[in-house]
């Protein structure tokens, strides 16, 4: 079972099910194709602290998937 937590910038963040050895959530971050629109799994987060901070800052979950981020405006 899939449920969208929120959608922003191109990200998804969703939570799917539980993981069967530690019974905690299954909280990942989905990056949306930019030819066909659709979604795939881009990381599978550690935690829900650090599923959080992805949701609160874009440029951390662009450093997590491999993609600019933090980039200076000099």
């Amino acid at each position: 079972m899939t449920k969208v937590i929120a959608q922003r910038e191109g990200f998804r963040y969703i939570e799917r099910g539980v993981i069967p050895l530690n019974g905690k959530p299954d909280f990942r971050i989905q990056v949306q194709d930019e030819y066909t629109g659709k979604f795939r799994d881009a990381y599978l987060c550690d935690n829900e602290m650090q599923f959080l901070l992805c949701m609160e800052d874009v440029e951390y979950a662009k450093w997590l998937t491999n993609q600019p981020c933090y980039i200076r405006e000099d």
